[in-house]
């Protein structure tokens, strides 16, 4: 046994300056044949080369080794491969500026960017009061991972300018504003900004005006996801913006999972152009307006809530602090028409709601005659005011439908075929009170009623009577 351990020690002394050869010549210890404990391969899951980039202990004169890291990561990026998967480690405590437009640009394609350190330990990126100093990045499938990212210091425009495909920023922080200076946009999306994601990010700032929005989008870029991420500032536009990047509008958008505080007066959480898709989904939001929290454009809103700020210093609304902002449907059904007279179809209570569409439904055949029915709304407070003009029901079939069009004065579409009759650009605010339908005679028939609505504060709602 004791001649065993002497020659397993004579060996193992034979291969360590080998092994710490290779790993002075490379970034890693490279064994071509490959490393295994007890007969178990030891598997590498990266693909191409890794390098080191330390500002306080590094030089560009380096080898980008663990113990001989590069200085900057610029520098770094200038020496990958591209489409190779390579990997850029930067070292807790590393610090650079950027100075001039451009200065730091991600334009090696597949290159990934991963920060060491936890807290204020992460490396960061500040950006000089050069107002143009920016970050780019123009090649795809790149990615910035655990990052710290200071705006404050230029003081307008954009600090980070993404203009490439399938982008990851993942688990980074942006410093957007103090009292010193306020960048314009924190992250600004280009129309190639295609499939990017922002995953896990921390957007700061305070109460200092300036700032118009962490999360820009310009044009029409696609497939953009955005989760799980926490916004906190003064946006003088909205914390994730699209309204105001020209006639283009995001595809297939994702915002989900987000926390976001606007302290901007009357200004929006999420603010997206009117024909924007996808889906905006279990946020939430503050801010002191619930009239101006998320404008989903054409985005689908799905278990979205929003928390009134004044509230916090006013009184104690940890009780039902959030309320349920989503697209709700109520049904009435099918009943006998009114004789003659007016018939409450729905009542709204609660608070003001945002409607999108109300339809009717013939159950069984109007009877032949003139029947003309119109709605109204019929608010607490204040004048009656009709919904639309009258159409005439005479005879219509089982199944017949009708619809709001998008202009009051305008009588329902009428449609005799199977089928919901719809009514695009439809959407008005109603007041706490009842929707009424009227008929001109007395005929025989039922209806049934559907309304589509948003609750635009605690609390509001619509039922059926």
């Amino acid at each position: 046994m004791f001649k065993k351990t002497i020659v397993l020690t004579v060996c193992l002394l034979f291969l360590l300056p080998l092994a710490m050869v290779s790993a002075e010549m490379s970034n890693f210890s490279r064994f071509e044949d490959g490393v295994s404990i007890d007969n178990m391969p030891v598997l590498n899951s990266y693909a191409g080369n890794v390098y080191w980039v330390d500002y306080n202990a590094g030089s560009d004169g380096n080898e980008g080794t663990f113990k001989r890291p590069w200085k900057t990561i610029d520098y770094a990026i200038g020496r990958c491969t591209a489409s190779n998967g390579d990997i850029i480690m930067v070292k807790p405590g590393h610090s650079e500026t950027i100075i001039v437009s451009g200065g730091m640009n991600m334009d090696v394609a597949g290159v990934s960017i991963i920060g060491l350190g936890e807290g204020e330990l992460r490396p960061q990126i500040l950006f000089s009061t050069v107002a143009t100093a920016s970050y780019s990045v123009s090649a795809a499938n790149c990615s910035i991972k655990n990052v710290i990212f200071d705006e404050t210091g230029i003081d307008g425009l954009r600090g980070l300018y993404v203009n490439a495909a399938d982008f990851t920023l993942d688990s980074c922080k942006f410093i957007l504003a103090d009292s010193d200076g306020q960048a314009l946009t924190g992250v600004q999306m280009t129309t190639l900004a295609n499939k990017a994601i922002v995953q896990s990010c921390e957007f700061t700032g305070t109460t200092n005006t300036g700032t118009a929005a962490a999360i820009g989008i310009e044009q029409d870029p696609y497939n953009i996801e955005i989760r799980n991420s926490t916004f906190l500032g003064d946006y003088s536009s909205a914390a994730i913006f699209n309204d105001g990047f020209g006639s283009g509008v995001p595809i297939g958008i994702t915002i989900d999972g987000c926390v976001i505080r606007n302290y901007q007066t009357n200004d929006f959480c999420i603010e997206l152009q009117g024909a924007s898709t996808g889906i905006i989904m279990n946020n939430r939001c503050t801010s002191d307006q619930y009239t101006t929290v998320i404008d989903p454009g054409s985005c689908r809103m799905d278990g979205n809530t929003w928390f009134d700020s004044d509230a916090i210093a006013s009184y104690d609304n940890s009780a039902e602090p959030f309320f349920d902002m989503t697209e709700k449907f109520v049904y009435r059904p099918a009943a006998n028409l009114p004789a003659t007279t007016t018939q409450n179809i729905f009542a709204i209570s609660g608070g003001p709601v945002f409607v999108k569409g109300i339809w009717g439904v013939v159950g069984t055949v109007i009877e032949s005659k003139a029947t003309t029915i119109k709605l109204t709304m019929d608010p607490t407070t204040g004048a009656d005011t009709d919904l639309c003009g009258t159409v005439d029901m005479n005879a219509a079939a089982a199944g017949s439908t009708v619809g709001l069009t998008n202009t009051f004065a305008t009588a329902m579409d009428l449609s005799t075929d199977i089928g919901v009759s719809t009514a695009d650009g439809l959407s008005f605010v109603l007041p706490v009170g009842t929707i009424d339908l009227t008929t001109g005679s007395t005929a025989t028939g039922t209806m049934s009623w559907y309304i589509r609505y948003e609750p635009l504060m605690p609390g509001a709602h619509i039922s059926a009577n």
